[in-house]
């Protein structure tokens, strides 16, 4: 029995490791995994094919890090969780970065105990990250709020600031940015 607990800590000590290395994992006090997907919402199963692992490895490393450790997301999720987050929301119904199933999953993920650090400070609408290339629309502000700084409520509290920096141009989303004091 001995030998295999053994053998199954090192199994388990190489598979995070390999994860460590395709998340950008770092054994620091709070684990930050970018979930950048251009292409569209990074769900689970996103992250699996990306990591070529499966959905439920995905999940377990998820719910292990936080039990370990506090969590903290961020990125572009390619979803606007509701009407504020929209310049005009009626206009994306079946769009994916509105659908309901999207929007769903989005919940689910911040159900499992993880805040939106930019909703802390900022509540309304009008505020977005992203804006098409076209028809002048960063200027007139016509775009979504999709990109997120997400922590687990262990680190709420620790949470100073969270903004968006609309006017650093460079691309077609803007700068997020989340400030913590320990």
């Amino acid at each position: 029995l001995a030998t295999a607990l053994r053998a199954l800590v090192s199994a388990s000590h190489a598979f995070d490791e390999a994860l460590g290395k395709v998340f950008g994992l770092n054994p620091t006090d709070v684990r930050c995994v970018d979930l950048l997907d251009k292409h569209g919402t990074m769900t689970a199963g996103a992250l699996a094919d990306l990591a070529g692992l499966s959905t439920g490895a995905v999940t377990f490393l998820l719910d292990r890090l936080e039990r370990a450790q506090p969590l903290l997301l961020c990125g572009d999720f390619h979803v606007a969780p509701d009407e504020r987050d929209l310049y005009n929301a009626s206009a994306f119904g079946q769009d994916v970065i509105f659908h309901e199933d999207v929007r769903n999953a989005y919940a689910r993920l911040v159900g499992r105990g993880l805040v939106d650090t930019f909703r802390l400070f900022h509540e309304g609408n009008g505020f977005y990250t992203w804006w098409r290339h076209f028809a002048n629309a960063r200027a007139r502000n016509v775009g979504w709020r999709i990109d997120y700084f997400l922590v687990s409520a262990s680190l709420e509290q620790h949470v100073v600031a969270a903004d968006i920096h609309p006017t650093i141009m460079g691309s077609d989303h803007c700068p997020v940015s989340l400030a913590l004091d320990f």
